[in-house]
């Protein structure tokens, strides 16, 4: 939880640049979790 709320405060300061940017940021930074976190909880069942 604390990776995902890092991810967003990176993103809401982006945005006070440019905030489409910071938006695509956020949904790269999203979907690289998401499989990072697939493919440790694989690992885990194959255990």
């Amino acid at each position: 939880m604390k990776e995902i709320i890092r991810f967003h405060a990176v993103a809401y300061s982006k945005a006070s640049i440019s905030k489409k940017t910071a938006i695509i940021d956020g949904i790269v930074a999203a979907t690289n979790m998401n499989r990072r976190m697939m493919q440790s909880f694989r690992g885990l069942q194959i255990r």
